[in-house]
């Protein structure tokens, strides 16, 4: 009597741990099949009508934490689940794979040719019902690239601080390139101080030789007679050189003025911070010596 407990005892065992081996706590399961295996396996029992074993293999690779790289592989399996679970009559978990799959891609449709019509109906009435919603966040997301954007641009922006000098008539109506240094046309300017000092400096020295050949009595020795002539004809011409430059020099300057010139100009850091009519923004700072 002992001995037969013993042995149906080690049958039990025996059968214990061969269920174990074969069914149990050994058994392969479908959530260790990799992702993309576990979606080659759900196609091909969809494609059979085992909607259960579609549910089993997709779900571990949807919840908790999507292990699906691509984005079509994941539309997929979103789309495999909900119709499964539909053809299984349940309407709600089939409804939240449904709205998972508008939000991953908005336009994407069913196929008719091989999913009834109902079922349609069902994915379409989905579609329209988050359609407003999916609108909103898409103008939300659209507004928010569109200030990062603008941010970048900001952080880019090189600002400088200009400022200027206003210009007078008055130094234009002076000699000696006045009115072109005041117009920072330096060039212009040394030519025409260079060339009206030349002609000046020139009538000045034959003015002195003339008047050094001059008598006491204000007449020239009959031998410097000829000389003092030459040199009162240089003088003069050269005194009419300078008044012709001298003019040219004003006419040039008053053609060619501007009211304003650049004193400096300096690179700041920008500043976002609100402007005078509350919006923000870089500023670009022109200062006036007037």
């Amino acid at each position: 009597m002992r001995a037969s407990a013993t042995a149906t005892i080690g049958l039990i065992l025996v059968g214990f741990v061969l269920s174990v081996g074969s069914g149990g706590l050994f058994a392969p399961s479908v959530a260790w099949a990799g992702p993309a295996q576990a979606l080659l396996e759900a196609e091909n029992s969809f494609a059979f009508g085992e909607f259960k074993l579609v549910v089993e293999h997709l779900t571990p690779v949807i919840e908790p934490k999507r292990l699906l790289a691509g984005r079509e592989q994941l539309a997929r399996a979103l789309e495999l689940l909900g119709l499964s679970h539909y053809y299984l009559g349940g309407e709600k978990p089939s409804r939240k794979y449904f709205e998972q799959l508008v939000r991953l891609e908005p336009e994407r449709q069913l196929d008719p040719l091989f999913v009834p019509s109902p079922t349609v109906s069902f994915y379409e009435q989905i579609r329209l019902s988050l359609a407003a919603d999916l609108a909103a966040e898409r103008d939300t997301l659209r507004r928010r690239r569109e200030a990062e954007a603008e941010a970048i641009r900001k952080s880019n922006l090189v600002v400088e601080r200009v400022e200027l000098r206003r210009n007078s008539y008055i130094v234009a109506l002076l000699p000696f390139g006045a009115g072109q240094f005041q117009n920072d046309d330096t060039f212009q300017g040394a030519l025409f101080l260079g060339t009206e000092v030349l002609a000046a400096g020139l009538s000045v020295g034959f003015d002195f030789a003339v008047s050094s050949l001059r008598l006491p009595n204000g007449h020239f020795n009959s031998a410097d007679v000829e000389r003092a002539q030459r040199l009162q004809s240089a003088q003069v011409i050269s005194g009419g050189l300078a008044l012709g430059l001298m003019a040219a020099g004003v006419v040039h300057a008053l053609l060619t003025f501007e009211e304003t010139s650049e004193l400096r100009r300096t690179t700041i850091a920008p500043q976002f911070g609100p402007m005078p009519d509350g919006q923000g923004g870089a500023q670009l700072g022109l200062g006036g010596v007037y």
